[in-house]
Order: C-alpha cells, then structure tokens, then sequence
C-alpha cells in the first residue's frame, strides 16, 4: 500500500493485515499464523487521538516492511515501544546470542507523514505498540519543551533504548497475552495506555537532564535504515570502538551528513553511542553474576580493569563491586 491510500487509521489496519497475512477475528483483534509469522495485533482507541496497535508477533523468516505515511486523519505524530522477549536473563554459554538481542528494547517517536524501511530479522519475537496521536494528545501530557520539540519540527524521527522500566513492561504484557480473551482486550487497552505515558515521561525527561542531543532529522527511508544497521553493528560488537570514517565509507555518505543524521535520531554522536551503550550492557553482565568483573573488562575492550571501573563509576556513580554488592542486597 503506498502513502497515497494511507489517510486513515482504517487504512493502516489494512497495511498491518496485508504485511503481516492476518486474519481478522473481529474489530479489535487480528491473528496471525503463516509461514513468515505467529502471534496477534489488537488495534485499540486508547481514547480520543490516541490510537494503539499492540502486537505479539514471532517472525519465522525474515520480512521487509515499507510503511509510507502521509497525513492521517486526526493524527498528527508516531511513536512505538519495542519489547523483545530475549532482553534479560542472559547465561554465559549464550553471551554473544544474548547480546543480539540487547537492541530490541526501546522507543521511537516521529512526526506522522514520514516513510518507514525496515527489515524484521527471522527469529525476532517480542512485543511492539504503535501509536498514532494527536497535538491534543500532546498538549495533555507533556511539558513545554517537549510540546515545542513536536510542533516545530515538520518532519522527524528519533529512536531510544536501554531505559530500565521496559523489561517490567515486558513482562507485563507478556503475562496480559495470557489472559482468557474476554479480559484480555481492557488489559491491554490499559498497559498499551501505561506504556505511552511512560514513552513521553521518558521524553521529559532526556529533555530535563540534557543527556540526549535531539534535533529534528528529515527521514530518508533508505539512510534511516543505514541508520538503524549501524546502530545494530555497534551492539553486536563492543570489544572495538567503531571505525568511523570506515563506516561512512562503507556506506556512501559523506561523514559529516553520516554523524550528523546519526546524532539527530539517536541524541549521541557514534562514538558517544558506543561508549554509553558498552558501558550499559556491562552493567547488564555485571546483574546477571555470570561474569566477573575482569571478565567484562576484557570482553567488552575496556584497557585494563581498573580502566572498566573508571568508567563504570562515570556512569553509575559507583565502582562495579559496589553497584554489585548493592544490588544482591536489594534482591
């Protein structure tokens, strides 16, 4: 479907059912069982310009999805949380496999007329919100610097993770997906409600503490989706810091554009990306006591240990072995 035909929720529950091959059960519930994917979509009205398509979906192959939005009828901005059922529980025979998964959590937001490209890995399952909402929805719920940051830009997108409430997410909805299914429709209108609070409380506040560098980024669907490699490459792999120049030559952007579009979606710079994020899944390591402190120094191409802690107290306020041992002591 292409963004011509695209004006209405109505229509964007018709691309959902057409991409995914769903069946529909009844208004509000969509099931899909096919070769390519498992699992259900359930399109809600949360309440008035404020739309919600939760899905449950396992891809037994890979899919490339092409979603071109123009504008919607009453809808003026996107936003999506992305929960994957891998997140947490990591053992020590699986900690490459493990860290795959660390990049499947997080939050985007975007205004609404703005072309999506993305591939879908086979073998990714998880949980995914879309949310279609209005200025008035906005205007609710978000302080003033957020407020600006969604009226003055036309077009943009910016992407999140690593926030720590989305594994509790997770398993809430996980155990809602359980649910008998006459309870299981206002279960999920509620949480689907919950989790977009959350998605624009933790706008506020990145905007408060300053530690995203957001900007509006007009979306190219083709270098969003570079994007979105890169930013996958870098997590795969924290042992070496990422090589720059070599990336954007590998891609053919010009390096400025390349950081600059980079930083607009993401709020870091790609070696600042790469720091915080190697120091955050080291302290992901670090809770799940399968891995000593050396251990993730060496894993993760920190110097030395000494070099590790540094760094890990940078972040955290405290030493490894101290965040450690406060942490059994909360448990």
């Amino acid at each position: 479907m292409n963004s011509s035909q695209i004006h209405t929720i109505k229509d964007i529950v018709n691309l959902y059912k057409n991409t995914y091959q769903a069946q529909k059960i009844s208004e509000t519930h969509f099931i899909v069982d096919n070769k390519k994917a498992k699992g259900h979509i359930f399109p809600i009205e949360l309440e008035k310009g404020l739309f919600a398509f939760v899905m449950n979906i396992k891809f037994n192959d890979e899919i490339h999805v092409i979603y071109q939005y123009d504008e919607i009828e009453n809808y003026h901005f996107r936003g999506g949380v992305f929960l994957s059922q891998n997140f947490s529980n990591i053992t020590k025979d699986k900690f490459f496999k493990k860290k795959e998964n660390f990049n499947d959590n997080g939050f985007y937001i975007s205004s609404v007329a703005s072309n999506i490209n993305h591939k879908i890995q086979k073998g990714n399952e998880g949980f995914r919100i879309f949310y279609f909402f209005s200025k008035e929805v906005v205007e609710k719920y978000v302080n003033n610097d957020v407020k600006n940051y969604f009226f003055k830009n036309n077009s943009f997108y910016n992407f999140f993770d690593g926030f720590k409430d989305l594994p509790l997410y997770k398993n809430i909805l996980k155990e809602l997906f359980s649910y008998p299914e006459a309870r299981r429709e206002t279960a999920l209108k509620m949480h689907a409600h919950s989790s977009f609070l959350m998605m624009l409380n933790n706008l506020s506040s990145m905007f408060e503490s300053h530690k995203y560098d957001l900007s509006a980024f007009h979306v190219d669907p083709n270098l969003l989706e570079t994007l979105h490699q890169v930013k996958d490459e870098i997590l795969l792999d924290f042992s070496t810091k990422p090589n720059i120049e070599e990336i954007s030559k590998r891609h053919g952007i010009h390096l400025n554009k390349f950081e600059e579009a980079f930083q607009a979606v993401f709020g870091f710079t790609i070696y600042n990306f790469y720091l915080n994020k190697r120091i955050e899944f080291a302290e992901h390591l670090l809770v799940s006591e399968h891995y000593s402190i050396k251990e993730i120094a060496y894993d993760l191409g920190f110097s030395d240990t000494p070099h590790f802690s540094r760094s890990f107290k940078k972040q955290f306020s405290k030493t490894p072995s101290q965040y450690l041992k406060e942490y059994k002591y909360r448990k």
